[in-house]
């Protein structure tokens, strides 16, 4: 379904990041927060003010993260892991009785060392990344708007424009990588009245257009611009409250066009072709019995391949991989089914979810026995190829001891090739274990809440030519929260630890794997906010 809604890139899911809401009608609302972290000796501070006047509303919103070089698990320094990060937002919205519209914008920039030594035991103590390193800054302005109509179905536009820059820095302080990227899109979606109290429409059409442009003596991938246009449709179906369906339809098209060109290693020809897909989505969901209930879907995907993938020849310094790209790449088009069962009652709740995905064309990046520049070489390649998997869980909050949650869940995903030889970068099996209890408290001290996680992740062993396995690992998380109330002022305070026991481990996926460099040890967490409200 998300492919249905969102178009290509959606073939894997989609990651909603949702905005902070305006604050209350007639109301300013404010946070000021600080949070520090012990193995990077990192702070990130946080300020946030909210206004709304009647039918008016103003949020602003800026953070400063800087963080040293990270210790891993042999309390050893990773080499230039520093960075800093700086992000500004500030959003104008209005409500109306039939529309309502929000303008906003936002700027990142982030500072990232790029890490290519070994660990040491030692370290320089500095924020400010060394050479190599990225510079990257983004600017966003979006416009949302919603317009109700009188026969209570409404209308969503939402427009929006993407800069981006990014630098990087090798030998000195002229950028040897100098690219922008700039995206103009838009997303209209009309939502239809209920039709005989039980069919419901979305239609609407989604598009982009995107250039990339060189400014340095290295080239990544050549200056080129890419369009995106889809419409699509997807109906509604209640036949009860207990019983429902969903089907939809969609077609799309992008059109890649490159200009030639001659880097160091290769010349590029110019490039230009056009990608069209088809795709539909039918899915159910069924109330079996009081506390069970079913929901299974039947769906289509898609994925064009992007400038990256085709056209790439370089080193990707920020994952320190040689990247060859594969201009005869075809769309990738997904055939997934999936069910979910579900159990819910006051004190206990389970859920298997399993599914099966058949990609033809899939694209990936695979692992070689070459050395460029020193860096091991990956090159975009497809195949056809089967992923599936699935997720079984359970959140039980026994009676009477309401206060305590005990939740646990297991996860895996397979990936192989219609040969059935095993997929690159496939991550590892998980189980995850939490103990969470949250207590009510009495005057200053208004709630406590305290938490136990686990993660294991089993040993990756089913790995493509050249990939190399990964072992198993073991982590421990713990946290305590204290809701705060302090001359009639409210504090919240929090302190975590992650990787409790200082674990020396591997991600499966981690870019610092190839180069033995572990993940991160074990870090404390401390963090204050400060909640401020007045009515106007």
């Amino acid at each position: 379904p998300a492919s249905l809604l969102y178009g290509s890139d959606a073939l894997g899911g989609v990651l909603y990041f949702s905005d902070e809401r305006y604050a209350k009608e007639n109301s300013i609302e404010a946070v000021l927060g600080s949070e520090y972290n012990t193995n990077t000796n990192g702070w990130r501070n946080k300020g946030a003010f909210k206004l709304s006047k009647e039918r008016f509303h103003w949020n602003l919103f800026d953070v400063y993260t800087t963080h040293k070089d990270y210790r891993d698990g042999n309390d050893n320094f990773v080499s230039n892991s520093r960075f800093y990060t700086g992000d500004f937002k500030t959003a104008f919205g209005y409500t109306g009785n039939r529309f309502i519209s929000s303008l906003k914008y936002s700027f990142l920039n982030e500072k990232y060392g790029l890490t290519e030594a070994e660990t040491d035991n030692a370290s320089d103590g500095d924020r400010q990344p060394e050479l190599p390193y990225q510079d990257l800054t983004t600017h966003l302005i979006s416009s949302e708007n919603t317009i109700f109509f009188s026969n209570e179905s409404k209308l969503k536009v939402d427009v929006g424009t993407i800069f981006n820059n990014r630098k990087e820095f090798e030998d000195n302080e002229v950028a040897a990588l100098d690219m922008n990227l700039g995206t103009l899109s838009y997303n209209a979606k009309w939502y239809s009245p209920k039709m005989q109290e039980r069919w419901a429409l979305i239609a609407g059409s989604q598009g982009m257009y995107q250039t990339h442009t060189n400014h340095g003596e290295e080239m990544l991938i050549p200056d080129a611009t890419t369009t995106d246009v889809g419409i699509f449709a997807v109906s509604n179906y209640y036949y009860s409250e207990k019983s429902y369906g969903q089907a939809g339809l969609r077609i799309d098209r992008r059109h890649i066009n490159s200009n030639e060109s001659a880097g160091e290693k290769a010349f590029i020809p110019a490039f230009s072709k056009s990608y069209f897909a088809f795709n539909f989505s039918t899915g159910v969901f069924q109330q079996i019995a009081d506390n069970w209930s079913f929901r299974t879907n039947l769906s289509s995907g898609y994925r064009a391949p992007n400038m990256f993938e085709l056209l790439s020849d370089g080193v990707h310094e920020g994952t320190n991989r040689y990247e060859i790209g594969n201009a005869q790449l075809k769309t990738e088009n997904s055939y997934q089914i999936d069910a979910s069962f579900h159990y819910k009652s006051n004190h206990l709740e389970g859920f298997v979810s399993p599914y099966f995905n058949y990609i033809r064309n899939y694209i990936y990046l695979q692992p070689s026995s070459e050395i460029i520049d020193e860096f091991p070489v990956y090159h975009y390649t497809q195949a056809d190829a089967y992923l599936y998997g699935g997720e079984v869980g359970f959140h039980l909050h026994p009676h009477p001891l309401d206060w305590l949650h005990l939740e646990g869940s297991y996860s895996n995903t397979f990936g192989t090739d219609k040969e059935h030889n095993d997929l690159p970068l496939i991550p590892s099996q998980k189980i995850h274990t939490t103990v969470n209890a949250v207590f009510s408290g009495k005057k200053a001290i208004r709630k406590i809440s305290m938490y136990l996680h686990n993660q294991y992740s089993l040993a990756q062993n089913r790995v493509a030519g050249y990939e190399t396995a990964t072992p198993a690992y073991n982590l421990f998380n713990a946290g305590l929260a204290l809701e705060v109330e302090w001359n009639k002022q409210k504090l919240l305070f929090n302190v975590t630890v992650n990787n409790l026991f200082n674990e020396e481990y591997y991600d499966h996926l981690s870019r610092y794997k190839t180069d033995g460099i572990y993940n991160i040890g074990r870090n404390f967490n401390f963090r204050l906010n400060i909640p401020l409200q007045w009515e106007m």
